[in-house]
Parts: structure tokens; C-alpha cells; sequence
């Protein structure tokens, strides 16, 4: 027989395409078509019509989830079906989120897992299909209540055919209500319907019994006010609500409201009730839906207590922070005055307290005010600026360095509020960035000066070596750094001096001075040395530092 369904597989592993479409197509309920990526997968699918598509997660270029959102973005409804040896609950939550109908983990008896898949495919169809025939349903409905009314017009303009109309409209009438109680069955909530000019309700679906705890027979009779509690949140009389609420829905009003409630088994429970007048030409009628919101009150509830906690330990932490910051957390208004800064700040400044800076302008404390004007430029250009340095000027006149980073920021309104920021003091740090500075020049001066060669090795390779001990064997600094010692040491002498290297990073005590040869550049010159070595420490690692020195004649 033909396949029922025509599935499209997707998975970036060819053996594993192959064995799914063997296994989903022995019974010949499906035909199935393979992609091995998304991409390719979304160009069949534009080329031709499928039923569902079961997709991998893990793949290159595309995963699942994104596959999925791709289609879902198109406005295709689909059956989707994630099928993955991903099995983490995030994944299982993001995809059903993004719209995947079921999610199924690989693994375990390859026929009772596929069996799986194929009923997990069904039903994906099937749920989705009969989604399309309510939403069809629910057209022809609403479509046979405006012939209605229209026939019930013509019907006034042509007594004549009053017979034959009438009929037409009985039949008409049989078939939408069979479809209206049919549409109440099936509905995912509670739904009760109330015939107002009756004074009573004449329709309760099975979730309504269920939700109430009570047959249909008794929920018609009583109404579900028999259930509401006396203790509702507006405080009023539940029967002087009710026929409010009537009155309000009959006018065209649509209600959504909450209303607690102890059903037939005793749990108390929250509801959200919404009243909608049912369109008739013949009756009031009015439709009560009732959704259990229970757990999702409790939650909301849970989250915001929640919240206000985390507000709290916020502010309280922030305060903390302001207060025991070593930077300096400062902020302006739009006129440039100080308006909040942190102790340190006032400290930093050599005022004993906030008391004595909160007020000034903010240049006042700046040792040139054309700093400021030059920071006042870069916010208004880029909204920002990072570690800009500034020189600030203390209570007793003397000067330091600081780095500021600060933004502009702006009130619940979105107007330019003024200046924050942060100001850390760098003076020290700024004097012994120059006496580094100095200190590398002196040992720059020194060895590049001395006549004996100086170098440093770690790891077998040259990190360091000065002119002198490049220029013994014919070479530069830059020719020779960053290559391995052993090339350039007389092939002679290479093992022995390698191993004494060895020995001396392993602990082993032996004399700091020996003498070997190196090799020229040119391979094949010897250039005898003496070598003076010990062991350093360079970037937290050992190291071997010494110097060479040619002997002479050599």
C-alpha cells in the first residue's frame, strides 16, 4: 500500500539516516526523505510537502534547536520531533519552548526505540491535524451563525418561502450545536454555558466535572457557585458578584477574573474565570471558562518574594559596597556639583569626610579644570570613556595621579542626569612605572655595553642574548633568539654541554665555569668560550643565565 505519512530525517550521520529510514519504513505507514544538515533539510522542505520532520540536535553549521526556530519563524506548524543523543534538561526545555512537538533521547534497543519515534510521529500528526479540524470546526461554525442570521433576514422579506427557510434553519441549527457541544467537549478547560432567560446552566464538559470534582448532573443543578468560599478577594457577596457579572457579559462586557474555590473532594483551589456571551439570535446565553491557577499563583507569588529578597540583599550590599569601596565611586549633576562620592574618595582627597566635598563642583578638585573639559568632550562624543588618567588636587594642595572610568547617565525620564564614575588613585603606580622605566634603561645600557656575551635560556631555546654573544658567532640578536642552544654549540661539544644543562636544572651541584665551543654561522668555524652559568627563575619557571666569554686568540 502507499505510505500514509512522508517524514523528512535529518541528521548529520549518513549510517544513521540509512538505519532510520530502513526501520520507519519496514511497515509502509511512512515514507521517509533525508537530509544531512539543516540547510538542506529547509531546501526540501520548500520543494516539497511533509507530514513532520524528526531532526538531530547536534549537528554541524545549524543544530536542531536553530533548525527549529528556522522553521518556526517561517509560520510552519509542522510536527517537529527532536531526536538526540542529547538527553541535558536544558536542551529538552529550550526545545520545547521554540515549538518542538516531542522530544526523544537515543540510546537503548534500536526497534523499541524507533517503535517510539514512529508513535511519537503519529502523534505529532495526529494532535496536529485535529488542532486544524477545530480551528475548521470552529470557521464552519461561525460561518453557519452569520448564514444563519442572514436566512432569518430574507426570511422576514419573503414570507412566501417562510417553510423551506425555517427547515434550512432547523437543520442548520442541529448541525452547530452538535458542533458547539462537540467544541465544549473537547476544549482544554472547564467550560459551563448558563441559558440566562432558563436561569439555568445547560452545558459542562468533562473538565469542568473534573476540575469541580462533581458529575455534570449536579454541576447543571447547583452552578459552580456552590463551590466558590466565602473568603474572595474583592470581599463581597458571591451570589450579589454573580448577577453583576451577568448583567455586565449580557451588555457585551468580557470578564477575566479569579475566584477561589473548594471542590466536591475538598482541595481548595485558584481559578481564572472569563464570562463571554455566546453569539444567539434566540438565547442569553453565557459561557463560564475555568482555568486552574493554582500553581501558577504559587509561583508568581514564590518569584516575587523572591524578588523583594534579592532587592534587598541588593541595597543592603550596595550600600556595603559604597561604603567599604578602596576606589572612588563619585557622581555629578548636570551642573557639574558633586552629589555622591564614597569615604575612600573623600579620604583620597584628605577631607575627613563626605560632609566636606558633597556640594563642590567638581572641578574644584581637578589640579588643571582643562582635564575636566577634555572628559566633558569624550562623554558627549562616545557616552563613555576608560581609564583616562586625571591629576586631582588634595585638601593641602598636593597632587595625584588617578585613572577614571565614568559614563554619563540619565533619569526615569531618559533626560541627561549628569556624570559617575569611578576614580582610582595610580601615583604610586605611575612612580614606579618610572623607575622601572629607568631601571630597564640602565640594564639595557649595561648589557648592552659589557664585552662579554650575556644570554638566557628555558626550555633548550635562546630567550636572551646581548650583541656581544650574538656577534661570536657571526650573527644578531634577532637571527639567533627564539632558537634551540644545541644548533649553536660545536656538534663536539653538544652532549656534554646539554647534560651538564641538564644536571644543573635537575639540583646536581657542579662548577659555574667550564670551557666549549660554539658554532659560526657559517657551520663550520669552532669559537672556543668560557662559560660562567647558574639557575634563575624567568616568568616563574627555571631558567639558565649566564655569560661566554672568548678566549683569547680565539
Amino acid at each position: 500500500m502507499d505510505p500514509i505519512y512522508t517524514i523528512l530525517y535529518v541528521d548529520d550521520e549518513p549510517t544513521l539516516l540509512e538505519i532510520s529510514k530502513l526501520f520507519l519504513e519496514q511497515d509502509g505507514e511512512f515514507s521517509v526523505d533525508t537530509a544531512i544538515s539543516a540547510p538542506a533539510a529547509l531546501a526540501l522542505m520548500k520543494a516539497g510537502r511533509y507530514d513532520a520532520v524528526v531532526s538531530d540536535y547536534l549537528m554541524p553549521g545549524m543544530d536542531g534547536i536553530a533548525f527549529l526556530k528556522q522553521v518556526r519563524g517561517e509560520k510552519n506548524n509542522i510536527p517537529f520531533i527532536l531526536f538526540t543523543g542529547r538527553g541535558r534538561e536544558e536542551i529538552v526545555i529550550q526545545a520545547l519552548n521554540e515549538g518542538a512537538d516531542f522530544y526523544l533521547q537515543k540510546g537503548g534497543e534500536p526497534k523499541s526505540q524507533f517503535a517510539e519515534l514512529a508513535h511519537k510521529v503519529r502523534s505529532a500528526i495526529s494532535r496536529r491535524r485535529a488542532e486544524e479540524e477545530l480551528r475548521s470546526a470552529r470557521d464552519v461554525l461561525e460561518e453557519r451563525v452569520r448564514q444563519r442570521t442572514a436566512d432569518l433576514y430574507s426570511a422576514n422579506l419573503q414570507l412566501q418561502k417562510e417553510m423551506e427557510i425555517r427547515r434550512q434553519i432547523d437543520s442548520a441549527l442541529k448541525e452547530s450545536e452538535e458542533r458547539f457541544r462537540t467544541l465544549i467537549e473537547k476544549a482544554p478547560e472547564a467550560i459551563l454555558v448558563f441559558d440566562y432567560d432558563l436561569g439555568l446552566y445547560v452545558e459542562a464538559n468533562a473538565k469542568a466535572e473534573e476540575l469541580f470534582g462533581c458529575d455534570r448532573k449536579e454541576l447543571l443543578k447547583d452552578g459552580p457557585q456552590k463551590f466558590y468560599r466565602p473568603d474572595q478577594d474583592d470581599g463581597r457577596p458571591v451570589r450579589e458578584t454573580v448577577l453583576e457579572h451577568r448583567s455586565k457579559v449580557l451588555e457585551g462586557a468580557e470578564l477575566v477574573f479569579e475566584r477561589r474555590i473548594r471542590n466536591a473532594r475538598g482541595e481548595d483551589r485558584v481559578v481564572e474565570v472569563r464570562l463571554v456571551r455566546l453569539p444567539s439570535s434566540t438565547k442569553k446565553l453565557i459561557r463560564s471558562s475555568f482555568i486552574d491557577v493554582t500553581e501558577r499563583n504559587r509561583v508568581t507569588e514564590a518569584l516575587r518574594r523572591s524578588e523583594e529578597r534579592y532587592r534587598g540583599i541588593v541595597e543592603h550590599d550596595y550600600r556595603v559596597m559604597l561604603e567599604n569601596i578602596q576606589d572612588v565611586f563619585y557622581r555629578t549633576d548636570t551642573a557639574g556639583n558633586l552629589i555622591l562620592a564614597t569615604p575612600s574618595g573623600a579620604a583620597l582627597l584628605g577631607f575627613s569626610g563626605t560632609g566636606e566635598v558633597i556640594g563642590k563642583p567638581v572641578t574644584f578638585f581637578y589640579a588643571d579644570p582643562a582635564q575636566r573639559d577634555s572628559l566633558l568632550a569624550s562623554l558627549k562624543k562616545d557616552g563613555s570613556v576608560s581609564n583616562m588618567e586625571v591629576t586631582l588636587k588634595r585638601k593641602d594642595g598636593s597632587l595625584i595621579i588617578v585613572s577614571t572610568s565614568s559614563h554619563v547617565y540619565y533619569d526615569s525620564d531618559g533626560k541627561y542626569a549628569g556624570v559617575e564614575g569611578i576614580f582610582r588613585d595610580i601615583t604610586r603606580f605611575k612612580q614606579v612605572q618610572a623607575e622601572l622605566k629607568q631601571s630597564e634603561e640602565l640594564y639595557r645600557v649595561l648589557v648592552g655595553h659589557i664585552q662579554d656575551g650575556a644570554f638566557l635560556i628555558q626550555d633548550r631555546v635562546l630567550i636572551f642574548c646581548n650583541e656581544a654573544f650574538a656577534a661570536m658567532i657571526g650573527s644578531t640578536p634577532a637571527e639567533i633568539i627564539g632558537k634551540e642552544i644545541p644548533g649553536l654549540i660545536a656538534p663536539e661539544d653538544r652532549e656534554m654541554v646539554m647534560e651538564r644543562q641538564a644536571r644543573r636544572l635537575a639540583g646536581h651541584s657542579l662548577e659555574e665555569s667550564y670551557g666549549f665551543r660554539m658554532l659560526h654561522r657559517d657551520g663550520v668555524t669552532r669559537v672556543p668560550v668560557n662559560l660562567s652559568v647558574g639557575i634563575g627563575t624567568y616568568r616563574h619557571r627555571p631558567a639558565v643565565i649566564g655569560t661566554v666569554r672568548k678566549l683569547a686568540g680565539a
